[in-house]
């Protein structure tokens, strides 16, 4: 089964907070087929975000998703972040990991 290629952008406009938080982050990408190199529209994104938050004194977790448009491209702003988990799915495409 084919295979989807992702590159990753993440954007951290300012340094960590006291609390180790990144701020204003945006997880930007492209899926695009690993074999021919064409976009993959459609693609299911799911980031799960992990902040760290000092009224519990652990991480929590904020999870968005989107789809990618016509070129691959997708787009997901958090106020927060310390660290991301990424999930990528379409039903043409197998699930593999490396």
């Amino acid at each position: 089964m084919k295979e989807i290629g992702l590159f990753l952008f993440v954007f951290l406009p300012s340094l960590f907070a006291c609390d180790g938080n990144y701020r204003e982050v945006v997880i930007s990408g492209k899926a695009i087929d690993s074999l021919t190199g064409q976009f993959v529209a459609g693609s299911d994104i799911k980031i799960t975000c992990w902040v760290y938050d000092t009224e519990i004194w652990e991480s929590r977790k904020v999870v968005k998703d989107t789809i990618t448009d016509a070129n691959g491209n997708f787009s997901i702003p958090f106020e927060m972040a310390e660290a991301i988990d990424l999930e990528v799915r379409h039903p043409n495409y197998a699930i593999s990991i490396r």
